[in-house]
């Protein structure tokens, strides 16, 4: 068994902050990741994918209890942007914790690390206020294959913009994206060079992965409960002349990682079958990445 770091990330948005206390738990996943898959299927014999999904799964049911223990991670409420550190609480033997957020003060998430050592995994959640408001927790699931997203404000002059908002929305279906309740913002804010990030952002599942790798014209994910095939950055600029909304741009969430993973599985593919994996329409628009960070052009107002 891997000796693992578990990780976990709470990205908060101070903008509508009227509780004082969060409320939350930390969870774990034992779904593998699209590269835990590719190594498994290069290595196997199967010819079938799905086949070797379904066993890789299935062992991760035969893991020590403690490997999934979040009991006693210490969670962290840092500042956004920098990650200074404000506060702790300590997760609590039934997996929950409680965190006081100041009344006055920076945007802020909440950040825990639990060393094992060998694999990172992590989790991360935007808060839902309406929830908290409503006695409802906030949780989090550890996983090792969530997205990051990372760009950059500038005005039209190509000087930085600090201290805007910058909203994250995910794309989930072409029909139900608007109405479903996951599609939850994130936000985070631009630092002194006009930078932002956002974490967590959900990978999609392998089979989302591939299908909109080689035919993207299968988009059409009826179920809004599936993780998001794409994310739409915007940014809320304040000034003299009162707020201004610029970006409006969508970004695939694809990431360099999922994307050598998958050509891992189409290689292996072919060497068990002779035969190339089918791709009718192959996808053109990857965006810039490194890992499992995307890079988001930069948002200019107009």
């Amino acid at each position: 068994m891997k000796n693992c770091m578990f990780c976990a990330v709470l990205i908060i948005s101070m903008i509508s902050a009227n509780a004082e206390t969060i409320k939350g738990s930390v969870g774990f996943s034992l779904c593998p990741t699209i590269e835990e898959l590719a190594a498994a299927y290069d290595k196997s014999s199967e010819k079938s994918l799905l086949r070797v999904a379904v066993d890789l799964f299935r062992g991760r049911g035969t893991v020590p209890k403690n490997y999934c223990s979040t009991n006693k991670v210490v969670v962290e409420l840092q500042t956004v942007p920098g990650c200074k550190k404000l506060r702790t609480s300590t997760v609590g033997s039934d997996g929950n914790f409680a965190i006081e957020i100041p009344d006055e003060g920076p945007d802020c998430r909440l950040f825990c690390c639990r060393e094992i050592a060998g694999t990172v995994l992590s989790g991360f959640a935007s808060i839902d206020w309406a929830g908290v408001e409503k006695g409802f927790g906030q949780h989090m699931q550890l996983r090792a294959d969530y997205n990051s997203a990372i760009g950059r404000c500038l005005g039209t002059d190509g000087a930085p913009i600090s201290n805007a908002v910058v909203e994250i929305h995910y794309i989930r279906t072409p029909t139900e994206q608007e109405n479903s309740y996951l599609n939850k913002i994130q936000y985070s804010r631009t630092d002194t060079k006009g930078y932002w990030r956002v974490d967590g952002i959900e990978t999609p599942s392998f089979e989302q992965i591939l299908k909109r790798i080689t035919d993207t014209n299968v988009v059409d994910r009826f179920d809004s409960r599936m993780p998001p095939y794409g994310i739409k950055v915007s940014a809320i600029l304040e000034s003299e002349k009162g707020i201004d909304i610029a970006g409006g741009i969508v970004v695939p969430n694809v990431t360099a990682r999922d994307r050598a993973a998958a050509e891992r599985i189409f290689a292996a593919y072919k060497r068990k079958t002779g035969k190339d994996w089918p791709r009718p329409a192959p996808m053109t628009d990857f965006p810039v990445s490194t890992n499992n960070v995307i890079y988001v052009p930069d948002i200019v107002p107009k």
